[in-house]
């Protein structure tokens, strides 16, 4: 069973896909037909980050598989109908998607849920890159969640803040920023009824390690090992 955060985030996703499913099947499939001169050409978006180079087929038909296997999943636990085909060809991707926003209580309560929340959340992610690439890095941490001030002031769910170090080329897991918040080398809000936020800022000191301050608050919180 999903917890609230997790299902607000599968809600979300889910929602991403049925906004962006008819851009991505614009893209494989023009209304308007190609010239000579963009006939065939590979996707390519620039932006902040390395410009997406991916076929939008093969983004579709990829989102397109892992969602049957998350419906049939569902309604291999479930008393639902599986999604009908409408027209001749796959049921769309906004289809699918929209058939697990309606079956989204089905879902949260299946043992593998947590992995859907993984898997569709990738994908939105992908899928939104490549039809609404974020224009600035600002934009990009806004759409994982970071709340972006000026002054440099940034917080976000633990998520968020994963997602967001992400995008500055640090890898970090959510269980890592916990033990940090825990130990005071990452400061944290915690407010009843709502998903605790983590500053932003203070994950990414501590992936660089170039705060000296930062890093005397790591060494108590990882102390050396024991010979």
């Amino acid at each position: 069973m999903l917890g609230v955060e997790d299902r607000e985030v599968l809600v979300r996703d889910l929602k991403v896909l049925v906004q962006l499913g008819p851009k991505l099947a614009e893209m494989v499939v023009p209304s308007v037909a190609a010239s000579g001169s963009n006939a065939g050409v590979t996707a390519s978006v620039p932006g902040p980050r390395s410009p997406v180079r991916e076929h939008p087929f093969a983004v579709e038909h990829e989102c397109w598989l892992l969602l049957r296997q998350i419906i049939r999943a569902v309604c291999a636990v479930a008393v639902v109908e599986a999604p009908r085909h409408r027209r001749p060809g796959p049921i769309p991707v906004e289809e699918l998607a929209g058939w697990l926003l309606v079956h989204v209580d089905e879902l949260a309560g299946h043992e593998r849920a947590a992995d859907a929340v993984v898997v569709i959340g990738q994908q939105a992610r992908r899928v939104a890159d490549l039809v609404e690439p974020p224009v600035s890095e600002r934009e990009q941490l806004q759409a994982r969640g970071v709340e972006v001030r000026d002054p440099a002031l940034s917080w976000g769910t633990e998520r968020a803040v994963v997602e967001g170090a992400g995008i500055r080329g640090h890898q970090v897991s959510g269980r890592t920023v916990r033990r940090w918040a825990d130990a005071g080398a990452v400061r944290s809000l915690s407010v009843p009824g709502k998903p605790r936020k983590y500053s932003f800022d203070d994950v990414l000191s501590m992936c660089a390690g170039k705060d000296e301050r930062v890093a005397e608050i790591q060494s108590v919180a990882l102390p050396p090992e024991s010979s």
